[in-house]
């Protein structure tokens, strides 16, 4: 910046308005002179990611920074007041404009990757990272495989809820709580934070019913690129993978 208070200049400015702008630029120079990119205290927006304690009900779900289980809330824009302590933070974290913060939003959810899980054998894991989507029908190996591969910083998991239905025999009961205790056993070893949500939450979300054939048509119009076969042989939809698909973009949406 060039100088208005150099040699000479004294004679055409005021005394006070000369020494003025003389401090200013002795402190320019020197780099003490920092320029806010608003007044403190106006309103900015902030994108923060928190772990909130779980007010209880329906879901479970652990944070990386405590042992405690937590309801993961995923990353919200806030408003907040600007202040010195948060400068670094302009352009990055906090920003002058909802707009702006609202962009880097969308941003970090694209670059976050959500893990629907619909549990049982006839289940089925869906992961949606972006545009990127990998769904893989129950097996034991592939889920470990598929879960060991993901970054548990930047992942959330969303398995649907079930209990014991009327009618169910025993040795059915007995492996679907097996299954059910792997799945959350192998979140939890790969250190994923994950919640636990009730059917009847996530299809009010797409307005399905009990009636698998709505799950796989909904799917079907979200996810019109993605296969909903459980195999290469298979002719038909399996609603297993549907629903794992809708429980992926229902954590994308809500979490």
């Amino acid at each position: 910046m060039k100088r208005l208070t150099g040699r000479g200049m004294s004679m055409l400015l005021t005394s006070e308005i000369y020494n003025r702008l003389k401090e200013y630029e002795d402190a320019d120079e020197a780099g003490h002179l920092v320029r806010l990119p608003c007044r403190i205290g106006s309103i900015v927006y902030r994108v923060i990611e928190k772990c909130k304690p779980l007010a209880g009900g329906y879901g479970i779900s652990r944070c990386h920074s405590t042992k405690d289980r937590y309801k993961f809330c995923g990353a919200y824009v806030e408003e907040t007041r600007f202040e010195l302590a948060i400068i670094d933070e302009i352009g990055k974290t906090v920003f002058l404009t909802r707009e702006q913060a609202e962009v880097e939003l969308a941003k970090r959810r694209l670059e976050k990757e959500y893990i629907g899980i619909d549990p049982g054998k006839s289940g089925a894991m869906a992961i949606i990272n972006g545009k990127k989507i990998t769904t893989v029908p129950f097996d034991e190996e592939a889920y470990a495989d598929a879960l060991a591969r993901v970054d548990e910083k930047n992942a959330f998991a969303v398995v649907e809820r079930v209990n014991a239905m009327p009618g169910q025999g025993v040795t059915s009961m007995f492996s679907f709580g097996t299954n059910y205790g792997f799945i959350q056993g192998l979140l939890t070893a790969n250190r994923i934070p994950y919640e636990l949500v009730m059917p009847q939450k996530w299809k009010k979300e797409f307005g399905v019913t009990s009636d698998k054939n709505t799950s796989i048509a909904v799917a079907h119009r979200l996810f019109p690129d993605v296969s909903l076969l459980r195999t290469d042989k298979c002719k038909k939809p399996d609603d297993g993978v549907a629903e794992s698909l809708l429980i992926a973009e229902f954590a994308r949406r809500k979490l």
